[in-house]
């Protein structure tokens, strides 16, 4: 965390915009009107981002955070009436790809008062050992202890922190390494009696 004083100053700024502007706005207008007030007590600031999260040499993501200040704090804005568990998700994607030691969570859409959270580091080491006994997994076939040992391979490279987008395209890339045909399920379906009774969506 910052010093107090630093940090009196970050939260003087986001209590200013949103009293002047209220929570009827867009993202980009908050973040126009925050830079404006960052400036104006001397924090310097870059929009829009982007780093790159890769597997090996395999690029498997990209994000775009939307304020870094003094290269030290990322600071995501949302203008939402409510934040929702994705949204911290998002803040500590960021913070584990970047190394950065703090984030900011800033949401600006709800009624009353601005909401902001601060969100220390904890995720950048690589630091996992996973283990498991195949026995217990009481899988015989090869094929699916492969995948479970891909699996393992994946978090453990990668760590903790990331959305599922960006372990699914590790996964994809070990199954390209080995060869392997797969297929991607956009849909699952629920039988009841040999007759089909709903369907849904998977991601």
């Amino acid at each position: 965390m910052y010093n107090p004083e630093v940090t009196y100053k970050i939260n003087k700024c986001l209590f200013d915009v949103y009293n002047n502007l209220g929570n009827i706005w867009s993202e980009e207008t908050y973040e126009n009107a925050l830079e404006i007030a960052f400036n104006e007590v001397g924090f310097q600031c870059r929009r829009q981002v982007e780093f790159d999260v890769y597997y090996y040499n395999y690029r498997v993501g990209v994000y775009r955070m939307d304020l870094i200040m003094d290269d030290m704090l990322i600071i995501e804005l949302k203008a939402l009436p409510q934040i929702f568990p994705v949204n911290k998700a998002q803040i500590i994607s960021y913070l584990k790809g970047t190394k950065k030691p703090i984030g900011l969570l800033v949401n600006f859409g709800q009624e009353r008062k601005v909401f902001f959270q601060y969100f220390p580091n904890k995720v950048t080491a690589k630091c996992l050992d996973i283990h498991f006994d195949k026995e217990k997994t009481n899988i015989q076939e090869q094929l699916p202890l492969l995948l479970l040992e891909k699996s393992k391979a994946v978090l453990e490279y990668l760590g903790p922190g990331y959305f599922h987008q960006v372990y699914q395209r590790a996964m994809n890339y070990e199954l390209r390494m080995l060869d392997t045909p797969y297929q991607k399920i956009f849909k699952i379906e629920a039988n009841f009696r040999g007759q089909l009774v709903g369907a849904k969506e998977v991601r």
